[in-house]
């Protein structure tokens, strides 16, 4: 809130009320509203901030809950994939040294 109020008194010369066009702003978008107090600002904040629909006590434990159950589908399920790739590069990696220590190329018949 308090960069609300720096931004909103900040004057114009040093904002550049200049679109990205290239061209001057005019009108309300050049910042030429009516001047407002800090103290009104804060008002009119609080004023818009009564108009927020704030969920419901239920609601909130409700997505708290799901947020809580989908991080832990999703941890099992990557704790899964994780497994999974580790046991198959390890095997590969298994392979090519039982290959290598035995004498016979990782790359079959071809290599020399």
């Amino acid at each position: 809130m308090a960069a609300g109020v720096f931004c909103f008194s900040y004057p114009k010369a040093i904002r550049g009320d200049v679109n990205p066009a290239g061209g001057r702003l005019r009108g309300q978008a050049a910042g030429l509203m009516a001047k407002v107090t800090p103290g009104e600002y804060v008002r009119q904040v609080r004023q818009e901030l009564r108009k927020v629909a704030w969920p419901t006590r239920k609601e909130t434990m409700v997505t708290t809950m799901m947020v809580f159950l989908l991080t832990g589908v999703l941890a099992v399920f990557f704790l899964g994939v994780d497994w999974i790739l580790g046991s198959g590069c390890g095997s590969c990696c298994r392979w090519a040294v039982e290959q290598y220590r035995a004498g016979r190329p990782a790359g079959g018949p071809l290599v020399r």
